[in-house]
């Protein structure tokens, strides 16, 4: 299993360089990850164990940054039975293991498991495998490197206090997705999803007044309360120094803080649906602020706060890409690309409805609104060189751009014929494949379609999903 797990870390670090030609990194890394899959059958269908869990999240991370990602919904899927069956699940299993090494690596698998599959939710817009119970039942990972991990039988080691630990990233990022998952279970659950696809069948107003606000606030402070409580080794700065640690935890804090905008984003993001239907709308457009119920008042300050949060984003990316153009830094500043790929992609379509009607951006200046809109499109051009799907993501916003934003004020509502160099640029040979796409991968819609129609705005309420086939039929049919 050992070196199943080091042929993995080989394929990540393949994947995760921006430098080396996107064919050859492409190649290198099928060639380790197609020997760890072989490696691993001998184990997959064996008792499980530690080592095993390790390596079926690690392949999931791997998966995440090929052109199918749903492949890791499988394997993270298959780490989490494993795991279960090994009772990491239950708080006494950890608590008999006799040394701290041990305890401490069960429950970071444990939760390793619990974060993939809200990361996987959240991306691929599936239900979640782990209940909410089962993950708060097993005491988080204390914030202790390695190096001071005891392997004595009863004896306890702890963190030097002069001394940051590399591991606070990992306790951090759980905490985080505690408030995620609590977020997605009331926000996108089934009956959210369904209530939005019956849209044609409720008046948008009602299915405002229908919104939990009460939760939306609690969210939303438990958000703040979240960032107010990072040590500050991991709250972003502009420290640029050269040093390895401080470019580590650079990254880090990096990372944390373009996740906890991701999931403001998400908090916010339901109500652009109800908010651009046209009674609703029309109604904001016509009305000075001050005169509007309260429950639209509230929704307006929503979205213009995920307004902020996609602007944040956006910028944030921006400038690590720029730092790592001009540096030749130890550690990049920001996440793995198929990452950035995925909070780029979210957070302009957030912008979207702000930049069609100014009542969505009050303050919020039209010119930084079009600087964010560019810069994030100048991003996935950026990262189309080793990323298949930033490039499709790149030709999906320009259509949208031109499908809704010049259309919704032009239109009659007749359909209109998607632009032919942004469906050539796609890899998109007719309407009905693109209106596939736009339908079945990149789920804007909750109805089939086959055009886009930009008076339809439920394209807004599903979790962003990748832009790539869905396919799982060779994922464990390599041989050596």
């Amino acid at each position: 299993m050992a070196y199943c797990i080091l042929n993995t870390l080989f394929a990540i670090c393949c994947q995760v360089k921006k430098r080396s030609a996107p064919e050859e990194q492409g190649k290198s890394a099928d060639i380790f990850f197609k020997r760890a899959m072989y490696l691993l059958r001998v184990d997959i269908i064996g008792p499980g164990s530690m080592s095993l869990i390790a390596a079926l999240l690690l392949m999931g991370q791997y998966l995440q940054s090929t052109e199918w990602p749903q492949r890791c919904w499988v394997v993270v899927g298959i780490a989490i039975r494993v795991a279960q069956g090994l009772g990491l699940h239950l708080p006494q299993t950890t608590a008999r293991m006799e040394t701290q090494q041990d305890r401490e690596m069960a429950r970071r698998l444990w939760h390793g498991c619990v974060f993939m599959d809200r990361m996987m939710s959240m991306t691929l817009g599936r239900p979640m495998m782990i209940s909410r119970g089962d993950a708060l039942a097993v005491p988080f990972p204390v914030a202790i490197d390695d190096t001071y991990l005891s392997t004595v039988p009863n004896q306890e080691s702890h963190q030097p206090p002069d001394q940051a630990s590399d591991i606070r990233f990992f306790v951090c990022s759980l905490t985080l997705y505690v408030i995620t998952e609590e977020i997605l279970s009331t926000m996108y659950s089934s009956s959210a999803i369904s209530q939005c696809s019956a849209s044609s069948e409720s008046a948008p107003l009602e299915r405002l007044n229908d919104i939990d606000f009460n939760a939306i606030l609690r969210f939303d402070r438990s958000l703040l309360d979240w960032e107010e409580s990072l040590p500050k080794f991991l709250l972003v700065s502009v420290d640029t120094t050269n040093d390895r640690t401080n470019a580590i935890f650079r990254r880090q804090a990096n990372v944390l803080y373009l996740r906890y905008l991701q999931i403001k984003i998400l908090l916010f993001r339901p109500l652009l649906s109800p908010l651009l239907q046209t009674d609703i709308r029309s109604k904001i457009l016509s009305q000075n602020e001050s005169q509007l119920p309260l429950s639209r008042a509230m929704a307006l300050q929503c979205t213009r706060r995920c307004t902020l949060a996609a602007q944040q984003v956006i910028d944030v990316i921006h400038k690590g890409i720029d730092y790592d153009k001009d540096s030749s830094g130890f550690v990049e500043p920001l996440p793995a690309w198929w990452y950035e790929v995925f909070f780029v992609y979210t957070a302009a379509t957030a912008l979207i409805p702000a930049c069609m009607y100014s009542q969505f951006s009050a303050d919020i200046s039209d010119e930084s609104l079009a600087t964010a809109w560019q810069r994030a499109l100048n991003i996935l051009k950026h990262l189309s060189t080793i990323s298949e799907s930033a490039r499709r993501c790149v030709a999906a916003l320009e259509f949208m751009n031109e499908e809704v934003m010049t259309a919704s004020t032009s239109r009659n509502g007749d359909h209109l014929a998607p632009s032919a160099r942004h469906l050539q640029e796609a890899g998109i040979s007719s309407q009905a494949e693109a209106g596939s796409l736009l339908d079945q991968q990149l789920s804007f819609m909750n109805k089939p379609c086959y055009l886009f129609d930009s008076q339809d705005v439920s394209w807004l309420d599903p979790q962003p999903t990748d832009l790539l086939p869905v396919e799982y039929g060779e994922l464990f049919e390599f041989h050596g």
